[in-house]
Formats: C-alpha cells, structure tokens, sequence
C-alpha cells in the first residue's frame, strides 16, 4: 500500500466567534482561526483535500484575511507544488472556504459526496449563504456515494454531522492511519474534551457523535479543520 505525507497548507485567517468553531464554549469571544488545506503525495500522485476560500467571499461570510503568500496557488508554489500537476482533489464538504479555489487545478478530478452535492441545494434554514453555488457548480464531480476508495492509500469516510455530505478523507502513512475530518470538528479541544464537543455550526449533533464513533472505531490520527496546532508541523507524519 502506498504510503502518504500530508503538508497542510496556511491559506488565511478567518475571525469568528469561538463558540461557532466548538459548540457553546466562550460564547461570544471573538477569536482567529487559520483556514487549512491539504497537500498529500506518495511521491506518485499529488493530491490537494479541499481548496480554501477566495479572500472575497470573507465580504460576504466573515472577516477572511489573506497574504499575498497565503494566496493556494502560491502557497504551493513555495512547497514546490505545480497546481496543474495535481491530479486529485478530494472536498471533506463544499462550504465556502473548503471548495472556492477548484478552478487552479485543471487537470484533477474531483471527489464529492452524493449527499452534500444534495445537500448544498436545500440545505438547513440559515445554511444557504455559506454554500456559493454557482463556484460550487462549475466542476464536474466524481461523485461519491459513502465510504469508498479514491486511490491506494486514500479512502473516504462518510462522517455527517457539520453538514449531511461531510466526508473524512483517510490517509496512509509510514506512521499509519490519518484522518483529514474537515470541519467535522474544527478544534483539538472538541475531541480532547470529555464529553467531547461537537462544531458550532451543524446539522445535527446526534450525527456529529454517531461520526465521531465511527471514527473512534479507525484508531487513526485525526487532525481537525482550523486548529493553529496543526501548523506547529509542516509534514505529517
């Protein structure tokens, strides 16, 4: 089997209420959090999981920052990444800042839930402005219908919960499973949390905890949508 390294990429700061990143905690602190992407390669293929916001939409959705270096297409260029060279682009879900920037990747498939793609088209009352449909609608998907192999090494996993099409993206490496859970849960401290903390912005926290069960179930190594931990490494494993 072949095995992955993950590079997460630094893509911007959103500011937010703290309590809409882990349900209920601090409400009302504001606070920054980093928007993250994925580069994973088993030195064959060259794979992104999920494609960050366009720093215009923070206008419409949030406060949304960038650097000129923060930009995806030059984020990868500084790890030495060629947007065109990559083949595979995975989305964990298709809100807003997971799914704008697709249109650097000209030569990749692309992988979706079934579910979301219903989903992003009648979602929960209050949902609807963070799906941009007409970006969303410019790719052609491969459509994934719950849990499913992508390519020697990776596999999704259909985890609902943030939104009914939420998938988590599971990588091989040398040092074993991971887990790319998207927004599923944005922070260490909600699986770190007994009980557990479920995302501020969900569908359905009965699905959220039905998820993180099964991912209990994986002993992988989970490695959450907005945590700046995440960044105190450039690699993983």
């Amino acid at each position: 089997m072949s095995n992955y390294k993950i590079y997460p990429i630094f893509v911007g700061i959103t500011t937010r209420d703290r309590s809409q990143l882990a349900y209920q905690l601090d409400p009302g602190k504001k606070v920054e959090s980093p928007l993250i992407c994925w580069y994973l390669t088993d030195g064959k293929h060259k794979v992104m999981v999920d494609t960050a916001g366009d720093p215009a939409d923070g206008v419409k959705h949030m406060p949304y920052t960038q650097t000129e270096d923060q930009l995806l297409d030059r984020a990868l260029l500084k790890i030495g990444v060629y947007p065109k060279d990559i083949d595979t682009v995975i989305l964990t879900h298709l809100h807003w800042d997971h799914a704008s920037n697709n249109h650097l990747f000209p030569n990749a498939k692309f992988y979706a839930q079934k579910k979301e793609l219903q989903y992003c088209v009648a979602p929960v009352t209050g949902h609807e402005k963070i799906y941009d449909l007409p970006v969303i609608f410019k790719t052609k998907y491969e459509i994934v219908d719950g849990d499913a192999q992508i390519l020697d090494g990776i596999s999704v996993t259909l985890t609902p919960g943030h939104t009914d099409g939420s998938q988590t993206v599971l990588v091989q490496t040398e040092k074993g499973l991971y887990g790319l859970v998207g927004d599923l849960f944005n922070l260490y401290v909600c699986w770190e949390s007994n009980p557990r903390l479920v995302n501020g912005l969900h569908t359905s926290i009965q699905a959220c905890y039905d998820s993180y069960a099964k991912l209990e179930k994986l002993n992988a190594f989970l490695l959450p949508g907005h945590d700046y931990r995440i960044l105190e490494k450039k690699c993983y494993p």
